[in-house]
């Protein structure tokens, strides 16, 4: 009983579709998504990077054995010797570094603004062709009844056979049709499957395809929040910090060094001659300074790295122009498109529905023909898909809107 019960639980739980909202969509998709933790990578990355910085160099260890003070065979020299780099040159290391950081960081924002854009972009699209389903499942019913009317006609000898073959075609091109829907509602589910990461979710919990709410103004200030706009400008402080490593190549380096060494043979100390063998050590310490006298290549290194800075900051002009254009061509698409939704509800739909009403009531009566009737419902129909349509264009506008805004 045990057995028969958690097999009938495991299939009622099976059978339960798992649907997802748009926020939950959202949430899952700049949370679970594998760019996401491409993005979080990077970041470690460049912090791990960060403790790499003051790196000295291998610390040179030599010794010198032979003859170098006497014809004695066996006198030896043992040296240490570190260089160091000048101070400046770390300190511009780490703001190099901490400029990379920052810029994995806003690259990681980037991937989420782009992640939550496609996820609304797919999920307004799954209640376009939801919408899309159910108009042609209404279409369906409608020229069903239409066959089984036209069927009886011809029966009764009211109309011949051409009527009852051109509206079983009719049926058969909206099944079809249908059909085609069908597959780009589960195409498009695939799509929002792979954006939030879930291959679980069988359908989104929403079923109208009604206007999404847009709480963005037009306003010179909406672009500044965009993340491709704060990871551009971060490039610039990256080409800087850059510039500034190069400079502080231009200053000295140091060297400090100790040496250990013997001298057999006799040595005069206080004018008396004393000998000294190869247990007695000379020892010392030496010191350097690095200038760079043949600078000239590095100084071009300088140049070329103010070179991309100002590069950089063509490239933050051109993407703020780029930007503001594109803004500005989305509410003037997103102002058309409020007059054709305006037009298609109070005008066009409700005349739609009253044609599909009155030709089927006059179909059915005996006052018009077929070729009457499928002109007038095809022409109701394809205002009501036309209304879908701007009303999908519509939403998708708005959320091109709050990509470039920033909004996820």
């Amino acid at each position: 009983m045990l057995i028969l019960f958690a097999i009938s639980s495991s299939v009622a739980n099976a059978q339960i579709p798992k649907t997802v909202n748009l926020n939950e969509a959202v949430a899952s998709s700049i949370k679970n998504n594998p760019l996401i933790k491409v993005g979080t990578l990077d970041i470690g990355y460049q912090q791990q990077l960060k403790k790499t910085v003051k790196d000295y160099g291998k610390t040179n260890l030599g010794l010198t054995f032979g003859q170098y003070n006497s014809r004695i065979a066996y006198d030896n020299n043992f040296t240490i010797n570190q260089s160091i780099p000048n101070p400046a040159y770390f300190r511009s290391l780490i703001k190099f570094s901490e400029s990379n950081i920052k810029s994995s960081e806003l690259q990681l924002k980037v991937y989420q603004s782009e992640l939550a854009a496609n996820t609304k972009t797919s999920y307004y699209q799954l209640l376009f062709w939801a919408e899309e389903i159910r108009l042609l499942k209404d279409l369906l019913s409608i020229y069903e009844n239409v066959l089984k009317a036209s069927t009886l006609r011809y029966k009764t000898g009211e109309t011949n056979a051409l009527e009852n073959y051109n509206a079983q075609s009719r049926v058969n091109e909206i099944k079809a049709q249908l059909k085609s829907a069908e597959e780009d509602y589960r195409i498009e589910l695939n799509r929002l499957r792979v954006f939030i990461a879930d291959s679980s979710v069988n359908a989104i919990a929403d079923t109208a395809l009604i206007e999404k709410t847009i709480t963005i103004n037009y306003d010179n200030s909406t672009i500044t929040a965009n993340p491709t706009l704060a990871f551009i400008q971060q490039q610039i402080d990256i080409a800087r910090q850059e510039k500034s490593v190069e400079q502080s190549k231009l200053k000295p380096d140091f060297s400090v060094g100790y040496f250990n060494q013997s001298l057999v043979g006799n040595q005069t100390v206080n004018g008396v001659d004393k000998y000294y063998g190869a247990g007695r050590r000379f020892q010392g310490v030496n010191l350097g300074i690095g200038i760079p006298i043949f600078a000239r290549a590095q100084k071009e290194k300088v140049k070329a790295a103010e070179v991309n800075r100002t590069k950089r900051e063509a490239e933050l002009t051109n993407y703020q122009y780029n930007l503001q254009a594109e803004l500005t061509r989305l509410f003037g698409e997103l102002q058309k498109q409020r007059v054709q939704i305006s037009y298609y509800r109070n005008t066009a739909l409700p005349q739609s529905n009253l044609i599909i009403s009155q030709s089927q009531k006059a179909f059915t009566a005996g006052e018009i023909g077929y070729y009457e009737l499928t002109q007038s419902l095809n022409n109701a129909i394809t205002v009501k898909q036309e209304f879908t349509k701007v009303l999908n264009q519509y939403n998708q506008t708005i959320i091109s809107i709050e990509f470039i805004a920033g909004i996820n």
